[in-house]
């Protein structure tokens, strides 16, 4: 068995030769039990065959040295890496605080660019792009009445009118009835304490029509639309924190509403976003509220919401509807009387939608104005430390090398851009909550997306990154 010379383990200038090493190892200690053998009176054969026994098996030996020292090698590597890694990490903060002009214009124009983007892209997201929180958002419709020329622009149905026309549509498989008018405010007593809360009059199937389900308690139910049953309230998100700050035990309490004296039992909370009518505190039954017992009032002034059936258009349902309001007595006045039929989604979203759209195009150009101003910058800082940095290739720096802290001195830019920019994404968003106005939709689900904070961050670090690097 050849012995390779001792030196070759102490004269390696590109790392260690684990596999080499343990050859050696074993060879070593082989050698030495066969010398003592022999020493003994055993003859070669005989003192390598009992050195070997005497050792075990040397390839499951060998295989466990192996991993032991690739382990050893790996953690040495790691703290070699982390060591240059600290002084890159030392020569930048010098070279950063030689320049801190540059710094923290860098910064401050990252953190702009990514904390507004962030904002608007939250407030984008919350109130355009985020599903409805109901079954089948795309199904859902609203019908009402108008005419051709404009004269009258909500004509609404009265209760037996709306329940022939749910009776007699065959592109609607659910339908249910909302008091035309929308959410009014009704003065109510809590706890002593008199409050104005915006109340809707729907019908007892309305949130089974929406598929939508409750945060807290049940919703309304078609035994709590009739003439007689116990008046009963469903609190929206918006309504549950601003009235009741939230309070996780509010179903079953009551309060009263000071108009009719009625004492109304809460029986459920329902989840952010849903949000019809508009700026709707709370959603009590209509047929008992129009048509106290003992009464005979007629319910007037009604919408229908109704689900697609299944293959139905909003073309047909618009049909249905021109040809209900057409057969009316009450609108035969009107021969240009037409159904409208709408998306439940675009009737809440309403006139805000071109206004968001505006300032999501809004955000993809501050976005791209951020990443041009910080591209100029580092090109600018490239020019202005090409000496530097060709004195430092002179003096035998390599390009990995020169390359690799120039990417973490941008990556000690984002950092502190990225930090900033978090801060002033949440103000922003505070801010526009507080005054943003109340006609605005689905507010209660506006919240700091870190989806979009994520990809701003990520969009201005790349285009550092190639910058920087140019």
């Amino acid at each position: 068995m050849s012995r390779e010379p001792r030196w070759r383990r102490y004269l390696r200038f590109f790392g260690r030769d684990v596999n080499a090493d343990i050859a050696d190892e074993l060879r070593f200690h082989l050698q030495q039990r066969i010398a003592q053998y022999e020493s003994e009176g055993l003859t070669r054969a005989d003192a390598e065959r009992a050195a070997r026994e005497r050792l075990g098996d040397l390839a499951s030996v060998e295989q466990e040295l192996r991993q032991h020292d690739e382990a050893l090698a790996r953690r040495g590597r790691w703290f070699e890496r982390l060591a240059v890694l600290g002084t890159d990490l030392r020569f930048m903060l010098r070279a950063l605080r030689r320049s801190p002009s540059f710094a923290l214009i860098a910064i401050v124009t990252l953190a702009v660019g990514i904390g507004l983007s962030t904002a608007v892209y939250t407030v984008a997201d919350s109130i355009l792009l985020r599903p409805l929180p109901v079954r089948e958002q795309d199904k859902l419709v609203l019908l009402w009445g108008e005419t051709r020329v404009g004269r009258f622009g909500d004509l609404p149905l009265d209760y037996p009118e709306a329940r022939q026309f749910a009776r007699q549509t065959r592109a609607l498989q659910q339908v249910a009835f909302v008091t035309y008018e929308g959410a009014w405010p009704v003065p109510v007593r809590l706890h002593d304490q008199l409050v104005r809360m915006r109340r809707a009059l729907v019908s007892g199937n309305f949130f089974d029509v929406l598929g939508a389900r409750p945060l807290l308690g049940r919703t309304l139910k078609p035994g709590d639309d009739i003439v007689g049953a116990a008046p009963v309230i469903v609190l929206s998100y918006a309504g549950w924190q601003r009235a009741f700050s939230g309070d996780s035990s509010i179903v079953g309490q009551r309060f009263q509403n000071q108009l009719d004296g009625v004492t109304y039992t809460i029986v459920g909370v329902m989840p952010p976003g849903i949000e019809y009518p508009a700026a709707t505190d709370f959603w009590s039954a209509v047929v008992p509220a129009r048509t106290p017992p003992g009464t005979d009032s007629t319910i007037a002034g009604l919408r229908l919401l109704g689900r697609l059936s299944p293959g139905a258009s909003l073309s047909v349902a618009r049909q249905e509807a021109t040809a209900m309001f057409r057969s009316l007595r009450v609108y035969s006045r009107f021969p240009d009387v037409r159904g409208v039929a709408e998306p439940l989604l675009g009737v809440v979203l309403g006139d805000t939608r071109p206004a968001i759209l505006i300032f999501l195009i809004a955000t993809a150009l501050i976005l791209l104005i951020t990443c041009v101003n910080v591209g100029t910058l580092l090109l600018v800082r490239g020019l202005v430390r090409a000496r530097e940095i060709a004195v430092r290739a002179a003096l035998g720096a390599s390009r990995a090398r020169i390359i690799g802290q120039l990417g973490l001195e941008n990556a000690l830019l984002a950092l502190g851009a990225g930090i900033l920019g978090v801060l002033l994404a949440a103000a922003t968003v505070r801010l526009f909550l507080a005054f943003a106005p109340t006609a605005v939709p689905r507010l209660d689900e506006v919240s700091s997306n870190a989806q979009a904070l994520v990809a701003g961050i990520a969009v201005t670090s790349l285009t550092m990154l190639l910058f920087g690097l140019a």
